[in-house]
């Protein structure tokens, strides 16, 4: 089993996470020094303990946000600006011994919106050759009958966004859960 989950930043500030409780906010539950210093940091990692073996995944030329999927069988892992693991497959799901288990190829998109994008601007699906497609997001989310799915949040030309459900057993995404249009004005 997994235990001790933390956050960490390049300069060795740790902030613990409740591994049953993703979605809470946790920086309310820590003192506000320890917040500013963490937050101080460019580079961002995670670790845990697994059979008594400290374990931590973390880039040094990017960040990595990660979490214990729903089963806690697994962990994913998202990197950012990562070498390593460069977008669009830049969702990794880890082995609790922090061994690789897959990197995530990145999926077509199912949503009317994003679709509708796609063939007006003439592209595949995916559309690889789109250097802003990336993997954003990792939450959980939980249904009608109390059963928590994995969900991961993938992005289109920086406005859109879909997120789609990963199978715990395959480790593929598929189901599409929503699909948003965020307008920016830069």
């Amino acid at each position: 089993m997994i235990k001790n989950w933390i956050k960490t930043n390049e300069n060795g500030i740790q902030i613990p996470i409740d591994i049953f409780a993703p979605h809470l906010f946790y920086f309310d539950k820590i003192d506000k020094n320890l917040k500013t210093e963490f937050l101080e940091g460019k580079r961002f990692g995670i670790a845990w303990e697994y059979n008594g073996t400290e374990v931590s995944v973390f880039d040094n030329e990017g960040s990595v946000e990660g979490f214990p999927t729903a089963n806690l069988q697994y962990i994913v892992a998202i990197f950012r600006n990562s070498n390593l693991y460069p977008h669009p497959n830049n969702a990794i799901i880890f082995n609790l011994d922090g061994s690789l288990k897959k990197i995530l190829q990145f999926p077509k998109f199912k949503s009317e919106i994003i679709l509708t994008e796609i063939e007006k601007n003439n592209q595949t699906n995916p559309p690889l050759d789109d250097d802003r497609l990336c993997f954003y997001k990792y939450s959980r989310q939980t249904n009608d009958q109390g059963i928590e799915f994995d969900i991961l949040e993938i992005n289109y030309d920086l406005e859109y966004s879909e997120s789609q459900i990963l199978d715990s057993d395959t480790l593929e995404l598929t189901h599409l859960l929503k699909s948003r249009f965020d307008r920016y004005n830069f």
